[in-house]
């Protein structure tokens, strides 16, 4: 847990000095912002000096490619463009979850909590009115089974986006105990932007109900 908060705040750290000096800058490209402050958990913008980042993500989850779980988590956190890079993002984001997945010849389900510390670095591709961008994200991985110790190591991902609005990833997330093995989670899935998730569940819940 330590090491998950040390690095975290390392991340922090690291990205200080470029969200104070690209907050000062006037964010005249970008979309949805207040007070030169870029509101990404709506629509994210490559014209977003500063901007507050929040995701929510799907997937699948696997750790033989046999058996297969579900998924889901939620993060939050700050992007910034450092000076010079018109089509680069970086920040600290934190992310925090839960998956659902049986052990192979076994039919019991064990679900699990993590916390994620993140670096995210995200890079706005050229043309199309930079609509696409590609993600990489870093970081320590802390997991809680409900009946077992608490397991540490690493998540890393890759992902790619049409304006944040609907991205796909894939991820890798080498976890073990002080004593035990080490475990390696892959999971593939989708991700949209928290308002995006909103607007999802509102117009399904609209749907089940009969909104007229």
């Amino acid at each position: 847990m330590r090491a998950l908060v040390r690095t975290g705040a390392v991340a922090a750290a690291v990205t200080v000095s470029t969200l104070s000096a690209t907050t000062a800058r006037a964010d005249d490209d970008c979309v949805v912002e207040v007070d030169n402050i870029g509101f990404g958990f709506v629509l994210p913008d490559s014209g977003c000096h500063s901007s507050i980042h929040s995701d929510v993500t799907m997937s699948g989850v696997t750790e033989d490619w046999s058996t297969f779980g579900l998924r889901g988590s939620v993060e939050i956190g700050w992007l910034g463009q450092p000076p010079g890079f018109d089509r680069f993002q970086l920040g600290p984001v934190i992310s925090l979850g839960g998956s659902q997945l049986a052990k192979q010849d076994d039919e019991n389900v064990s679900s699990e909590f993590e916390a994620l510390a993140l670096v995210k670095t995200r890079y706005w591709l050229p043309g199309a009115d930079e609509t696409f961008y590609v993600e990489a994200s870093v970081g320590p991985a802390m997991v809680l089974p409900p009946d077992g110790p608490a397991r540490f190591g690493g998540y890393g991902e890759l992902a790619v986006s049409a304006h944040g609005v609907l991205g796909v990833f894939f991820s890798v997330e080498p976890t073990l105990t002080v004593d035990g093995p080490i475990t390696v989670r892959y999971a593939l899935g989708g991700k949209t932007t928290a308002v995006g998730f909103a607007i999802v569940v509102a117009i399904y819940a609209c749907a089940e109900v009969g909104c007229s």
